[in-house]
Parts: C-alpha cells; sequence; structure tokens
C-alpha cells in the first residue's frame, strides 16, 4: 500500500508511518508546496504526486524550476530512505526544531546547485536544438507536420510541387501524396465546414491543375492518390465541378449531410454548386427553412401581403414577398450555373443546338436537376412563388421586435400582379426571354410550342398563384400618394 505522506510501498502503513524515513518525508513536506507542473494544482504531500490526477493543462515560465525541486526532493528522500534502513534502532534522537532546519538548508543548498548546473546544461542544449531545428527545417516539410491542420499541409505541399521537387526523402512521389491528402480533407470537410472554405481551396488547386497538372503521368498519381484515399466518389466529383474539371465527372448525386457548423453566411452565400445539381427544394428544406439554424422568418403585413425576413451579418432583414431573395438566387443560377451546363452539353453535342430527348443521354441524365434549376430561376415567378410558399408555411415570425409595418414596394406589387393576371388567364408569366431560348442556341418553333403548351398544362393542374384580393386597394392608395 503506497504512504501518501513519502510514497513508499510499504505492508503495513501504520507501523511505516512511525517510523524515522517517514517522520523525515513530513518535516519536508512541511517546508514545501508541491505544485503540479501540469494542471498548478497544489499538493500536500510527496506521496501523493503520483496518485494525482490532472484536470485542465496549465502552463509556467517556472515549469523548469519546479521539474528540478521535485527532482531534487525525490533523490534527498530516497537518501534518507536509505540511510534509515541501514541505522540501527537505538540511534540517539536529535531535536526535531534542529532536524527540520538542517534538513531546510540542506535541501535548499542541493536545489541551488543543482539550478546552476542545469543552467549551464539548457545553454548547451538550446544551442544544439537550435541548430538541429535549422536541420530539421531542411529534412522535413511542412506537409509532414502533423501539427498542422490538414488545410495548411495541402497547401504546403502544393508550394513544393510548384518548385519542381516531386519526390520526398523515402521516395514517395509528392503527386500521389497530394491525391491521398486531399481525399482525406473531402472526406471529413464536406458538409462539416461551410462550403465557401472548400471552394476556396477549389481554387488554389484549379490554378495548380493548369500550371503543373498537365503531363498526365503526373495526372494519373495525383488522381490514383485520391482514389486510393478511399474517399466517396461524389465527394471526388464534386471538388472536380469546383475546379472545372467537368470531363472527370461522373456523379451528379451531391446529395451531402450538412451539419450546423456548415452554416456561415447569408443564405445566397450557402447556394454552393452542391446546392446546383439537386432539386432547389432541399435547399429550401435543408438552408432556407432550417430549424438546425433559422435563416428566415416570416410575417404578413397590415394589406395581408407576406414580409419575409432574412438572416444577413448586420441581423434581420426584411424582403418583402422575398423578391430581393429571388433575385439573387436568380442571378446566380444564371451567371454560373447556366454556364456549367452548356459546358457539359457542348461537350456531349459539340453543339448548344435543343434536342428533346437530351434528358436521357447517360452522360447527361445526371444534369436534369441541374437544368430544372436553371429554368426555375429564368421563370422568376415560379421560383418567388416557392420561395415565398415554404418560409410562410415553414418560418413563422419567432422573434417579437420585427415589424409587421412593412410595405410592398410599388413597382414590385405590379410585377407581381402582373404574373399573377397571366397566369389567372393561363398565359405563362414570362416576361422577359423564353427559357429554352436562353439556355440553346438553336431551337425550333415547334418544341417551343410544345414547351409552352405543356407549361400552361402545368400551371391550370397545380393551383399555385392566385390574385391577391387586396391588389388593387393597395395600387389604388400607392397611386393616390404618388
Amino acid at each position: 500500500m503506497p504512504c501518501e505522506i513519502c510514497g513508499a510501498c510499504v505492508g503495513n502503513l501504520a507501523t511505516h508511518q512511525r517510523s524515522q524515513a517517514c517522520q523525515l518525508s513530513a518535516q519536508i513536506n512541511a517546508n514545501f508546496r508541491f505544485q503540479c507542473r501540469k494542471c498548478g494544482v497544489f499538493i500536500e504531500k510527496m506521496g501523493q504526486i503520483r496518485s494525482h490526477v490532472c484536470g485542465t493543462i496549465w502552463s509556467d515560465p517556472r515549469l523548469k524550476e519546479y521539474e528540478i525541486r521535485v527532482a531534487t526532493l525525490e533523490k534527498l528522500l530516497l537518501d534518507i530512505k536509505r540511510q534509515s534502513a541501514r541505522s540501527s534502532s537505538n540511534v540517539s534522537e536529535i531535536s526535531s526544531e534542529e532536524q527540520t532546519s538542517k534538513s531546510a538548508i540542506e535541501i535548499e543548498q542541493e536545489i541551488q546547485k543543482t539550478m546552476e548546473s542545469e543552467k549551464q546544461k539548457s545553454s548547451q542544449l538550446s544551442i544544439f536544438q537550435n541548430k538541429k531545428g535549422a536541420l530539421l527545417e531542411i529534412e522535413q516539410p511542412e506537409y509532414e507536420n502533423r501539427n498542422l491542420d490538414l488545410k495548411t499541409r495541402i497547401r504546403g505541399l502544393i508550394e513544393i510541387l510548384k518548385k519542381g521537387d516531386e519526390i520526398s526523402v523515402s521516395g514517395e512521389n509528392r503527386n500521389y501524396l497530394l491525391g491521398t491528402m486531399l481525399g482525406e480533407y473531402l472526406d471529413i470537410s464536406i458538409g462539416r465546414i461551410p462550403d465557401r472554405v472548400i471552394q476556396e481551396l477549389a481554387g488554389t488547386f484549379k490554378t495548380f491543375f493548369a500550371t503543373h497538372l498537365i503531363e498526365k503521368v503526373k495526372t494519373d498519381l495525383f488522381e490514383g492518390g485520391l482514389v486510393d484515399s478511399c474517399c466517396k466518389p461524389e465527394y471526388i466529383s464534386y471538388f472536380n465541378v469546383l475546379c472545372s474539371k467537368f470531363d472527370h465527372v461522373h456523379h451528379f448525386n451531391f446529395q451531402f449531410p450538412m451539419l450546423v457548423s456548415a452554416f456561415e453566411g447569408s443564405i445566397v452565400d450557402m447556394f454552393s454548386p452542391r446546392w446546383w445539381f439537386v432539386p432547389f427544394s432541399q435547399f429550401v428544406h435543408h438552408v432556407i427553412t432550417s430549424r438546425l439554424k433559422p435563416m428566415t422568418q416570416s410575417v404578413k403585413n397590415k394589406e395581408g401581403y407576406l414580409i419575409v425576413y432574412t438572416k444577413e451579418q448586420n441581423g434581420w432583414i426584411a424582403d418583402p414577398l422575398a423578391w430581393n431573395l429571388t433575385e439573387k438566387i436568380s442571378t446566380l443560377l444564371i451567371d454560373q450555373a447556366l454556364p456549367m451546363f452548356k459546358k457539359f452539353y457542348r461537350d456531349v453535342f459539340t453543339d448548344l443546338k435543343f434536342r428533346p430527348s437530351w434528358r436521357i443521354d447517360k452522360d447527361l441524365s445526371g444534369l436534369i436537376h441541374l437544368f430544372r434549376n436553371i429554368e426555375m430561376a429564368i421563370r422568376f415567378f415560379d421560383l418567388n412563388h416557392l420561395l415565398r410558399v415554404e418560409i410562410e408555411r415553414k418560418c413563422p415570425r419567432e422573434d417579437p421586435s420585427l415589424s409587421d409595418d412593412v410595405k410592398v414596394p410599388f413597382s414590385m406589387l405590379e410585377h407581381y400582379q402582373l404574373c399573377s393576371t397571366r397566369i389567372a388567364n393561363k398565359v405563362p408569366p414570362l416576361l422577359e426571354a423564353h427559357p429554352l431560348e436562353v439556355i440553346f442556341d438553336d431551337i425550333s418553333d415547334q418544341d417551343l410550342e410544345i414547351y409552352t403548351k405543356n407549361y400552361i398544362q402545368e400551371l391550370s393542374n397545380i393551383e399555385m398563384y392566385k390574385s391577391h384580393p387586396k391588389f388593387q386597394k393597395q395600387v389604388s392608395t400607392e397611386k393616390g400618394a404618388l
């Protein structure tokens, strides 16, 4: 059983604590305070040091002195035990006061002596460590430092490859290592960190691919490492999309999980390419109307129109009829997703002529959701209606400080009512260009008629839109104020 006073393991604890060695340890304990070098907790007795369990990590510049003191005390206690074992039981007793004073003085002198010698050793050791550190910087590249995060190590490896140093000290090809590290990063990051961070890394790789991975041998080594990393194929395809390597894309099913940690920025900021290839309703469900982190709230104003509040960096911003949100998403899809679709389509057919059977092509069948989202963005009112209905249904106002005294601008109401009227008259609410004419360069009048007929049939079967009953009153009020 260990003694909590001196730390010795004995069979009879009561007899041991009455012995001279244990009494001397108690006297030493009374003159010094022991403090844990990790968590800073003060320990009353020397024997409790080994059984102490640390809590939080603690650091102090006096750790070296503390370690010397503890080591010296342990050495002196061990010497006392050895002397006590050799001495007879009839040793003349020394007064406890003299013994305590003498022991404390001797111990302090021993500590000072040890500290001076350690100081000399440390000065020599620091010179050696500086030389060793300089050698390690040369021998061990940054990407091999396990203390750095994976993204930093990947960037460090890219910088080495840009210099043309492709073979590591161990003989491994660094193009292959880059592929394995990227696969590991994608596997642990997608869905857990903001998509913006992954897009920034993809921008670095896009430049790297154009300047370095030109030769087929290098590309094959990199892709071999990416496959051997056991990263999910859809993650690899998604990263290739971000890097505009469309000929390497084999999966368009980007329905990745999304944690709260991935929410960052506004709704538009989070509308990354991963959502362009899935039904837009999924983005509405997982982000816009998410319960993980509310991004929208809605309330009706005094005229009965929906006022949507969106979460921005500056707080909650009022957006009547979710019109501004619709415009931003629509612009993003038309400006960025549409060129991507055209690129895929042109790679298969070498032109942008509309073909009614393009959806059944094996290389383009995975782009149907992308096409539908672009189509909805061009059919602006369809997109706006979907947003308004879902936000109103799932995200009612929870913050009472959000005002319902917000008017809808007259120009916005005019556009809203015009589209509603066209739908009521079974006319497609296409106020500008036809969707197929925007997406394709060559389309026949017959195909346009078929598309319009199907659109009208879709509107008549689903009572999606209704003209607001209070619109005329609101318009009269607005006109009277002008």
